[in-house]
């Protein structure tokens, strides 16, 4: 193993005891309470040497995004190649993406963390590999979703007046909705209204399939 290689896998050892620390404290405490001191404590290391690999928050925070992306990265493709056909790969990856995100809330949380925060906040940091990074991993699972839907107008399981990838943003942005509900207000929904989380998962997912699917398969 070269010099090179020895330092590139000590870096990622070291973003991921940064990342595992900060998934505890935002566990314990939440994003917003969080604070880059008490994640450096948990990785005991400097914070110092946190700034080195995160420069801020942000960051950190998409850091933790793009581990779970890579996560669903893996799992989008791994339910496109079992799928029948386009409407099931498709239901498919919906199914892997809501189930990830329920066991690793942390990454989840990240995701709708940054997409609350001004694009501005963003533009330092523009020229970071790891943004650069994430960018590349997001097009890529929006575009196996994508095909998936492609995939069903071709071979007449989708309708075929559907735009594969402002489905597959329109389907991003409707799951993300669901789980954020179900993770932050499940069980006041439960208690208030009477519905379950199951309920809203198996509705959420009735609904997916009922945009999707091809009339005749409606019928």
């Amino acid at each position: 193993m070269g010099i090179a290689e020895r330092q590139a896998k000590e870096r990622q050892r070291r973003i991921d005891m940064i990342l595992d620390a900060a998934s505890q404290v935002i566990m314990d405490k939440g994003i917003e309470r969080a604070t880059m001191d008490e994640i450096a404590s948990a990785a005991e290391l400097g914070k110092a040497t946190i700034y080195n690999y995160f420069v801020s928050k942000q960051l950190l925070l998409l850091g933790l995004d793009l581990r779970g992306t890579k996560k669903e990265e893996e799992g989008f493709r791994r339910a496109y190649e079992e799928g029948r056909n386009g409407l099931d790969r498709a239901l498919r990856i919906g199914h892997f993406y809501f189930d990830h995100a329920m066991e690793s809330p942390v990454c989840f949380q990240a995701k709708v963390q940054l997409g609350r925060m001004d694009v501005e906040a963003f533009t330092p940091l523009s020229d970071n590999p790891m943004v650069n990074e994430y960018m590349q991993a997001v097009q890529r699972i929006h575009q196996v979703l994508a095909d998936a839907i492609a995939d069903g107008i071709d071979d007449g399981t989708i309708r075929a007046n559907i735009h594969p990838q402002k489905m597959s943003l329109l389907l991003w942005c409707q799951s993300n909705g669901v789980i954020e509900l179900i993770q932050n207000r499940g069980e006041l929904v439960a208690t208030v209204q009477g519905i379950t989380v199951e309920q809203i998962r198996d509705g959420f997912f009735r609904a997916m399939e009922s945009q999707l699917a091809a009339t005749t398969l409606n019928q």
